[in-house]
């Protein structure tokens, strides 16, 4: 049997069994169970790759910059303007900004909160793509050029209330001689509303003209840096800090992004590498499930192996029909899995929206129906808090990544039927004669 007539053979394993037969049960639930093991997998590894860079990306463009350079001496305006200047002429340099950032706490007539008040350049957002990509002006407009104008995150607004229009306090502090702390309230106009569409940062930021705060942030109790950010911030994160640190010499220290939020990505990867181990444990368990259908299949199929074997196959020709057939199972299984896995993906947000509403509604005609024996049943599903999460699942899928979950899941599948498939070739034609 040459390896044409093996590869038929194998096909004619897979798809010809009979209709509603046993066997034809396993062949069809190895085949799914490799499916449905792989579109949790493939949902998992894009939505945790989109969380991961979509949030990571707000923390880069919008709230630590890619690279931050700060003085170890004293350092006048002119001296943090004359660096800025000399820093973005690097060539991988996009953009420089001085800002400094400090606490303070919001007050109006709805009640106080506490803030991070940053005071940037007033065209920021004019001249930052990447703040402007993502920080969106949800109400008003992001305008800074009034010394006693603000921007608000939408958290800020509301929580204390605010709208655009609308005068409000900020209090801050500042060392007197000695150590003493002496309150200082500045009266701010709300010119507008902005969200990154993650609400740890939306609740926290007030947006000040930078004059406005080098006046109210005491240089004791806020920080002063310059802001950088480059074309490819993860390639050349490395490249770009060491070409700032030989410009700017031993005054200035660089941090970057990794630097400061590391304990954070770290825990966003650890979670998904938590989540991808389950899932692959998932698919380990449906790869067996396919070596116990070869095992079934090879008992099945004793008597057309004996057959088969006394017109002269060879056990290699045998095992390799039955080690085909696990590659069968397991690529089919892998197509229609990535398939539904990256339907699933793409529609993701819309899925959980629609059971959101499905379980909202059932739980509030549930409540109808339990009201006249006075029972209350309250439920509010949300799915991803915006709390917690972005407002929107962002999807990330690479070119790479169906081909290697595919390919290890087939690999597997062939793997695990190597076994069964040298039973087969084993098989003695006299013995199963024997037991007619």
């Amino acid at each position: 049997m040459n390896i044409g007539v093996s590869l038929w053979y194998s096909f004619r394993l897979i798809f010809h069994q009979r209709s509603g037969s046993y066997l034809g049960r396993q062949v069809r639930w190895g085949i799914l169970g490799i499916a449905f093991s792989l579109v949790p997998l493939f949902v998992v590894s894009s939505v945790a790759d989109g969380m991961i860079q979509g949030i990571t990306n707000r923390y880069l463009e919008v709230g630590t910059y890619h690279l931050q350079l700060r003085s170890l001496t004293p350092q006048g305006i002119e001296g943090y303007e004359r660096t800025r200047e000399a820093v973005s002429r690097l060539e991988p340099v996009q953009a420089a900004a001085i800002e400094r950032r400090g606490l303070g706490i919001a007050r109006y007539s709805s009640g106080s909160s506490g803030v991070t008040v940053r005071s940037v350049p007033p065209d920021i957002y004019r001249e930052d793509e990447g703040f402007r990509e993502y920080l969106e002006v949800v109400e008003g407009r992001f305008n800074l050029e009034s010394k006693n104008s603000a921007v608000i995150g939408e958290g800020v607004a509301e929580d204390l209330r605010l709208g655009p229009g609308d005068e409000y306090l900020l209090l801050t502090v500042k060392m007197m001689p000695g150590g003493r702390m002496v309150p200082r309230i500045t009266r701010l106009n709300v010119e507008g509303i902005v969200s990154t569409g993650y609400r740890e940062l939306d609740a926290l930021w007030v947006f000040l003209p930078h004059e406005t705060g080098m006046a109210i942030l005491d240089p004791s109790t806020s920080t002063q840096y310059i802001g950088i950010k480059m074309d490819k911030p993860f390639e050349e994160l490395e490249r770009v800090s060491g070409m700032v640190r030989q410009l700017t010499g031993s005054d200035w220290w660089t941090l970057s992004w990794y630097d400061i939020e590391k304990a954070q990505y770290k825990s966003f990867q650890t979670t998904r590498s938590l989540l991808a181990f389950i899932m692959i444990i998932i698919i380990l368990v449906a790869v067996v499930n396919i070596s116990s259908s070869m095992v079934m299949l090879v008992l099945d199929k004793r008597q057309e192996i004996g057959v088969m074997k006394s017109f002269g196959t060879s056990p290699g020709d045998l095992v390799f029909a039955f080690t085909a057939a696990g590659f069968g199972i397991g690529l089919v299984g892998s197509i229609l899995g990535i398939a539904g896995g990256m339907l699933v993906s793409v529609n993701i947000n819309e899925i959980f929206a629609a059971v959101e509403i499905f379980l909202n509604a059932g739980a509030a005609g549930l409540s109808v129906l339990m009201r006249p024996f006075g029972i209350s049943i309250h439920s509010d599903v949300d799915f991803i808090s915006t709390v917690y999460y972005l407002e929107r699942i962002p999807i990330s899928i690479t070119m790479w990544e169906p081909l290697i979950i595919g390919g290890a899941t087939v690999f597997l599948s062939t793997l695990t039927s190597y076994l069964p498939a040298r039973r087969a070739g084993r098989i003695a034609p006299v013995d199963i004669f024997r037991k007619q």
